[in-house]
């Protein structure tokens, strides 16, 4: 990264507000915790939307670094099915064996995301979510703009079911009405019901209907592509899953908890007890997100460690003490050492940056560097 950028990315996290600046730090420290616990690297991936252009971010953290595992903590409403298909590929690339944390949400894309994993570690509040992509509604009616492509598949399928249903009650009550067999009114009772349902199929647009059809095939070819190809699973057991997460529920907001996924067959555990404190503590954290307060950052393993943190999954008491403590002197500190005006002197520490943030393992850590590119892996 050139100077300029380095200048422009520093004064970015300068002007951001304070409340993101303490949100990102305390999501550095709780991803340092994992990387701590696993003695592996932990990718912070904090985005409202995944987005196909966060593979440049994803470049950007990962930077070289290949190994034999990762940590991934995760949170996402969702976003690009393509943008959550090449980070996957590039975590299956670059690393042996994949761990996904999901503290909160990780829905819709971020579920097609979580395929890519080994082992799902979920916190109490943890949740997928079903990847039938969203897409403009397939009749003309106006609705949200971001509605489930199944919608109008379920609305179709709901009014062939009323309009059968209709034609053969109508079809039986002319019978008995004119004392004749059912099979000499039924065209009348055609006629009637085209009359009664022909404007509300007009209504209904095939292109959209034909967008909303490749939008969910999208998801499942992607999802399939994942489980079969990154992780070798067979193309039965691949297809029970993905279409489940695709086609087997009725609202895109269904929660997919714990015990759900693993009846779909994910590879699912809850948080163990050194893992649970630090899942409660993510999780409260990751409910009051800032929406605009994205983070894409790899932590490697160093301080505080995992039993920095107490049952209620905040940080220790003593923990929080000596942190204070530290705060203060290195406030005072920075007092004294303030030169007068216009004198210069050392510039003001950005804030965002975080303590681990470094692009290069330790040297303790340094095992997984050499490799070849990802690309060269392709």
């Amino acid at each position: 990264m050139s100077e300029a950028n380095e200048n422009q990315d520093h004064s970015t996290e300068a002007n951001e507000p304070k409340e993101a600046c303490s949100f990102k730090s305390a999501l550095f420290v709780a991803a340092t915790a994992i990387a701590s616990m696993s003695q592996r690297p932990c990718l912070v991936l904090a985005r409202s939307q995944i987005q196909r252009t966060d593979m440049e971010l994803i470049y950007q953290a990962l930077d070289d670094v290949h190994g034999p595992a990762i940590d991934v903590l995760l949170s996402s409403c969702g976003g690009s099915v393509e943008g959550a298909y090449m980070i996957a590929r590039s975590l299956r690339r670059r690393f042996g064996h994949v761990r996904i944390y999901v503290p909160h949400l990780a829905k819709s894309a971020a579920t097609l995301l979580a395929l890519a994993a080994d082992e799902i570690v979920m916190g109490p509040l943890g949740e997928l979510g079903p990847m039938d992509v969203q897409s403009t509604l397939a009749l003309s009616a106006p609705v949200s703009s971001d509605a489930s492509a199944l919608l109008p598949f379920c609305g179709l399928k709901t009014l062939d079911d009323a309009v059968r249903d209709q034609l053969r009650e109508t079809t039986e009550a002319l019978a008995r009405a004119t004392g004749v067999r059912p099979a000499d009114v039924v065209g009348h009772s055609i006629d009637l019901i085209a009359k009664v349902y022909s404007p509300i199929y007009a209504r209904i647009d095939p292109v959209r209907i034909g967008e909303g059809s490749r939008g969910l095939r999208m998801g499942f070819e992607y999802g399939m592509r994942i489980l079969c190809r990154m992780r070798g699973m067979s193309r039965e057991q691949a297809t029970r899953i993905v279409g489940k997460l695709v086609h087997g529920y009725p609202s895109h907001d269904f929660v997919i908890d714990g015990e759900e996924a693993i009846g779909i067959g994910l590879p699912v555990r809850r948080a163990n007890e050194q893992e649970l404190p630090l899942m409660r503590h993510l999780g409260r954290l990751l409910l009051g997100m800032d929406p605009d307060c994205d983070v894409v950052e790899l932590m490697w393993p160093g301080e505080p460690d995992a039993t920095g943190f107490d049952e209620d999954g905040g940080p220790g008491a003593d923990e929080a003490a000596a942190a204070d403590d530290e705060a203060a002197a290195a406030d005072e500190a920075a007092a004294a050492a303030e030169p007068a005006p216009g004198n210069g002197g050392p510039q003001e520490p950005t804030c965002g940056e975080p303590a681990q943030a470094c692009k290069q393992p330790p040297e303790s850590s340094a095992a997984g560097k050499g490799h070849a590119p990802e690309e060269a892996a392709a």
